[in-house]
């Protein structure tokens, strides 16, 4: 099972790491500076390469997409400006990851090419060329996390086929459907032995049930024998 592989994972490490001795091709991560075979390590695309391991690499590139930075360069204290190549990338980085810093990056070249008709996910940075509005309205968010369907016109989720001023009053008249539920739902008590539903118009809190005469407080619905019960 899963042991069994993680066993057999960690033993093939070990064969990897005491070859990699006995050929020299040892090194130190320019990061946490642990030796790692080089052959479980990753480098930037310099004139004189530096060398990371795995996890630290995929450590350093999450936190730059985090900053918003889609082009990271390599970690060395140097201050080497070069970067790691997209082999490389798909070398240490999980696929999520990688998705993403390929989606930031391709965001990033059709933002500086100007395009005309580039438009964005109201939901989330995904953007795309789209046809004229008169011909599609609709943004169709090709981002995996989102995948929402949009308005063009007014940034809403699609309303498709209603205009968006019908859209808008449509949405009106559900939020104050929902006031209503939850007023309603706030006055309706049921009773607490045949649960017939009913609403107090008037009076005091003492309700007898028109159903089956069961007497009870409209408050906590609790049983009343006498009015001792609201002191």
């Amino acid at each position: 099972g899963k042991r069994l592989q993680a066993q057999q994972k960690e033993e093939a490490e070990k064969e990897n790491e005491d070859a990699s001795r006995v050929n020299n091709s040892m090194a130190d991560c320019g990061c946490c500076f642990t030796e790692y075979p080089t052959n479980r390590m990753t480098f930037c695309n310099g004139e004189e390469a530096h060398f990371f391991c795995y996890s630290c690499a995929a450590n350093y590139v999450k936190a730059e997409i985090g900053q918003g930075k889609c082009r990271p360069t390599c970690m060395d204290i140097s201050g080497c400006p070069a970067e790691f190549t997209r082999k490389e990338l798909i070398r240490f980085l999980d696929e999520k990851t990688f998705e993403t810093l390929e989606r930031f990056q391709q965001q990033e070249e059709i933002r500086n090419a100007g395009l005309d008709d580039l438009e964005e996910c109201p939901f989330c940075d995904y953007k795309a060329i789209c046809p004229p509005k008169e011909i599609d309205r609709e943004f169709r968010c090709q981002n995996f996390e989102c995948d929402k369907v949009s308005c063009r016109l007014c940034k809403e989720e699609t309303h498709v086929p209603m205009t968006c001023e019908q859209a808008s009053k449509h949405k009106t008249v559900d939020a104050r459907h929902q006031v209503e539920e939850a007023m309603t739902a706030a006055m309706v008590r049921g009773c607490n032995k045949c649960k017939k539903k009913f609403v107090k118009e008037y009076g005091c809190n003492k309700i007898t049930c028109a159903s089956c005469g069961n007497i009870q407080c409209y408050i906590c619905s609790k049983d009343v024998d006498n009015y001792a019960h609201f002191d």
